[in-house]
C-alpha cells in the first residue's frame, strides 16, 4: 500500500490545487504526527544493556532528529523485553530505514557490559506500520564492533533486486 499522509491536505500537490510545473511539492506545511516505535531486545545471555540508545527514522519525506529513547526511570532493553517509545515529528512519509546506536557506556560503573543484542524495531504512525528486523550485536567487542547499525524495513528489502549468476562444470562427480 502506498504511503497516505495521515493529514488529508498533505496529500494535494501543487499541481493538484491548479499550478503546473510544481508538481512534487506538497502544499502546505509538514504537520507533526506521532510514530509509536517498539524496540525488541533479544532473549540472549547478557542481551540487555544500560547505555544510552539514540534513534533516527529516515523517511521518504525527510528525517527525524536523533533522539535518545528513555521512559522516565524505567529500566529500557533488559533481556526479551519489548520497550515502547512515542516520538512526534514532522510527517516523514513512508519510513524506510532507521540509524540505532548506543553510547558504549553501561551507566552504572566500568564493570557492567555495554553490549546489546537488538531483535527488532517496529514503527507505526496511524495506520502505516513497519518492521526493521536486526538480530545484531551493537557491541565494541562482538561481531563487527560496531554500536550503530542503519536498518532498513521489510517492505524497503522487497524492493532491493539481486541478480544470481551460477556456473556449472562438466565433470562428473
Amino acid at each position: 500500500m502506498a504511503y497516505q499522509s495521515p493529514v488529508p491536505f498533505m496529500n494535494t500537490t501543487l499541481k493538484d490545487a491548479g499550478i503546473p510545473g510544481l508538481e512534487t511539492k506538497p502544499f502546505g506545511p509538514r504537520a507533526k504526527i506521532s510514530y509509536e516505535v517498539k524496540v525488541t531486545t533479544g532473549d540472549v545471555s547478557g542481551g540487555g544493556t544500560n547505555a544510552a540508545v539514540f534513534l533516527t527514522l529516515h523517511g521518504t519525506k525527510g528525517d527525524s532528529k536523533r533522539t535518545q529513547l528513555a521512559n522516565n526511570g524505567e529500566r529500557n532493553f533488559q533481556r526479551g523485553n519489548t520497550d515502547t517509545f512515542t516520538l512526534r515529528e514532522l510527517d516523514l512519509g513512508a519510513i524506510e530505514s532507521l540509524t540505532i546506536s548506543h553510547d558504549g557506556h553501561s551507566g552504572f560503573s566500568e564493570r557492567f557490559d555495554p553490549a546489546w543484542y537488538l531483535e527488532k524495531v517496529t514503527v507505526r504512525a496511524a495506520k502505516h506500520h513497519w518492521a526493521f528486523p536486526c538480530r545484531r550485536w551493537l557491541a565494541k567487542d562482538r561481531e563487527d564492533g560496531r554500536t550503530k547499525r542503519t536498518l532498513y524495513s521489510r517492505t524497503a528489502e522487497e524492493k532491493i533486486s539481486y541478480k544470481f549468476t551460477v556456473f556449472t562444470g562438466d565433470r562428473a562427480g
